[in-house]
């Protein structure tokens, strides 16, 4: 399931590969994408989970937010406690995994001119647009000499996880995560 051109001189590459096995808890970052009217699953990222309060904390979030949209409908009065209500775990307040955007994007390992085109992407986000094109981003963004500089920055960004491509290879939207 990790990307089969992955560079096998890479032994942390390899070493994650050997932890993925059947029946192994993984966290996938994916996205859906229609091509000729056809829905198709696009992983962009596999990861092996090591800390299985993950997995508890997941489960609680999707009750949380899935009690928070049927409250919205029914039009039931107050959150109740607990994460949708802002009490968190902890008492951090936290609403679930979308408020943690900030934290997420402060500690990404990017050099300057990935962070830019990240960034530019992030800036341009629409759910339901076709995304940033690569030659958006050549154009606004310093640092890209060529479209070929710009796709294999973006390429990287995708294997990451952080962006995806949307109706064709050259058309990228922000991956929240």
């Amino acid at each position: 399931m990790l990307p089969a051109d992955e560079d096998q001189s890479n032994e942390h590459a390899v070493t994650k590969r050997q932890r993925i096995k059947d029946g192994a808890w993984v966290r996938v970052v994916a996205g859906i994408q229609v091509v000729d009217g056809n829905r198709n699953l696009a992983i962009f990222r596999v990861r092996p989970v090591d800390d299985h309060n993950e997995i508890v904390f997941h489960r609680l979030d999707v009750v949380a937010t899935h009690l928070a949209q049927t409250r919205k409908k029914t039009g039931a009065k107050g959150a109740g406690v607990g994460i949708a209500a802002g009490g968190g775990f902890g008492g951090a307040g936290n609403t679930g995994m979308a408020d943690m955007g900030n934290a997420v994007t402060d500690s990404l390992a990017l050099n300057p001119i990935q962070r830019a085109a990240y960034d530019y992407v992030q800036a341009r986000h629409a759910p339901d647009g076709p995304g940033v094109s690569v030659e958006d981003i050549l154009r606004d963004v310093s640092g890209f000499s060529n479209v070929q500089s710009v796709k294999e920055v973006m390429e990287h960004l995708a294997s990451d996880g952080h962006v995806f491509t949307t109706v064709d290879e050259n058309h990228y939207s922000f991956c929240h995560v």
